[in-house]
């Protein structure tokens, strides 16, 4: 029953793929009407829905399709329904512009649509298991932890900004993995986390702060979940971060949490990260016509080397590139920075890819590799980045995951070794 529902959702996404792209061709002038574009706006908020109530006892799967959920609709509320004055907008803003934006949104989660029928679930045969199962080091074990908790001291040491905090949860990953589940190592990790996401929300980093808490969650406490408690943690979270975001923008002394919630139910709790994020997107897609052809594949090359060396390879940043023609405040949703390299082609290339990555959590975590199920952990937390920042996180961040948890499985049998010969 399942394998012919999604038979008919492949069928379905191919035929609505095709319609959509032909339609858009002949008939442009359809997307320059703002009612259309609503329209738009809610057939794609209807498909992220689809996607999150078809996989809900999938909580992993279904917790990732309601971020994108929640972050589609905070951009689409925020500038198809409300649109409203902004400076920042008001540099480029057109309906041909915005019809072009909300085109590319529908062709993504188009793909994800037909990538998501791909595979049926079979996660839900076995509980979740992330912890290693071969015999560990305690040092090891302990060496990951004490680097947890001096994270922000090395951090500031060696003037690293923030991306040593960031890929700090590689390290919390690996020490929940190697802990084996033991409560005095998952006790003292639950402790740490807490304290660098507090110290993160301080500092007025609220999405960078989120994984730590997500990666507890669904390693540690996953089979103790539903979504009904997700959803409920959600929308208290919700909250939460737009208090830390008031917070960082009037200080203690003019922050006013009255007004804070008022802001937020005006938006009707809207995400403004989100917002800003589709504000650097109009910038990539409006600088298109800046660049050849050949221009934006040597700027996509320049990406791709960054996602090996690192983010001092020059020009392989989109949203500093497009800062040289108009502001934004960085970040970007995930679809708009492929569309920028290579088109309609480039939406459909990371609508693939995202949906590869979230097929995994499908699968039966015992038939996985070990790494495997690591990969859908860092996925799941680090969501808020990789489709309102930058696609980082789904090449680099999951190739620095595998290499350092290549290298503490060496480190833990040369540990182990010296133990028995000793």
């Amino acid at each position: 029953m399942k394998q012919k529902r999604n038979a008919l959702q492949l069928v379905f996404a191919t035929i609505l793929f095709v319609a959509t792209v032909i339609f858009y061709h002949f008939n442009k002038a359809y997307f320059l009407s703002i009612k259309n574009q609503q329209l738009i706006g809610c057939f794609i908020l209807a498909i992220s829905f689809f996607m999150m109530i078809k996989n809900w006892k999938n909580v992993s799967l279904s917790f990732v399709h309601m971020c994108i959920l929640y972050f589609n609709y905070s951009f689409i509320y925020g500038r198809y329904f409300t649109r409203g004055e902004s400076a920042l907008f008001a540099q480029f803003e057109s309906d041909s512009l915005y019809g072009l934006m909300i085109y590319i949104a529908l062709l993504f989660m188009i793909v994800l649509l037909f990538m998501d029928g791909i595979t049926y679930d079979r996660s839900l045969k076995t509980q979740k298991n992330f912890f290693i199962q071969s015999q560990v080091s305690s040092a090891l074990v302990c060496g990951l932890i004490f680097f947890l908790a001096v994270v922000i001291l090395v951090d500031k040491l060696l003037g690293l900004g923030s991306k040593l905090y960031e890929y700090s949860i590689i390290f919390e990953i690996l020490a929940i993995y190697f802990s084996k589940g033991e409560k005095k190592y998952l006790i003292w990790i639950g402790i740490i986390s807490v304290f660098l996401m507090v110290y993160g929300f301080y500092t007025g980093i609220r999405v960078g702060s989120l994984p730590f808490a997500l990666v507890f969650i669904f390693m540690v406490l996953h089979n103790k979940i539903n979504m009904k408690i997700i959803l409920i943690g959600t929308f208290f979270g919700i909250i939460l971060m737009t208090m830390i975001g008031y917070y960082a923008d009037s200080g203690v002394s003019g922050f006013n949490i009255k007004l804070a919630f008022n802001n937020l139910t005006d938006g009707c709790f809207s995400l403004d990260t989100s917002i800003f994020a589709f504000l650097a997107s109009c910038t990539f897609v409006k600088i298109v016509d800046f660049y050849s052809l050949s221009g934006r594949l040597g700027l996509l090359w320049q990406f791709v080397k960054s996602q090996v060396l690192g983010a001092s390879v020059p020009n392989s940043k989109l949203a500093l590139v497009s800062l040289r023609y108009y502001k934004h405040y960085n970040g970007g949703v995930l679809p708009y920075f492929m569309y920028f390299y290579l088109g309609v082609f480039g939406v459909v290339i990371i609508g693939i890819v995202l949906g590869l990555y979230l097929n995994l959590l499908k699968k039966p975590i015992e038939n996985f590799k070990d790494i495997y199920k690591l990969w859908s952990v860092f996925l799941i937390a680090m969501t808020p980045k990789w489709y309102l920042y930058e696609p980082t996180q789904l090449f680099r961040g999951i190739m620095l995951l595998s290499l350092m948890w290549f290298l503490f499985m060496k480190i833990n049998l040369l540990l182990l070794g010296r133990r028995t010969n000793g």
